[in-house]
């Protein structure tokens, strides 16, 4: 069974909460957190050691979004509303799965632009609301 291989880029509140729902889903699920982005590291950081304390999951914290494309199959992204469309574009253009939290993007016409390009790119696309 494969295992898909996740990160979480955006380590604030909702994606802190993604961080600790994806180690304990982990235990039954052929899923694992390989590592969390934030632009801020001092907070990436303080996160990746609560999930090492809390959960006994080391996790990476990667220092680019580059990073990320070569270690994961899966991205979710819980960052700033206004950042959703350009991170997610670049995931999917580098052929990984997204989660996005809500909103999608900022306008009708670029959420229908990422739809498309995850089809055409052969890859899911699933926008979530956790609060």
């Amino acid at each position: 069974m494969n295992i898909l291989k996740y990160a979480i880029v955006g380590v604030g509140k909702l994606g802190g909460y993604h961080a600790e729902k994806c180690c304990l889903l982990q235990r039954q699920y052929p899923i694992e957190l390989i590592g969390i982005y934030d632009s801020q590291t001092n907070l990436a950081q303080d996160v990746a050691q609560r999930l090492a304390t809390q959960f006994q999951k080391k996790v990476l914290v990667f220092e680019s979004l580059e990073q990320i494309n070569q270690n994961v199959d899966v991205v979710v992204i819980a960052t700033p509303s206004h950042t959703h469309e350009e991170l997610t574009e670049y995931f999917l253009k580098r052929q990984l799965h997204v989660f996005v939290e809500k909103p999608l993007a900022l306008g009708y016409q670029a959420a229908v632009k990422l739809v498309d390009l995850a089809k055409q790119q052969n890859r899911l696309l699933a926008v979530g609301q956790s609060e």
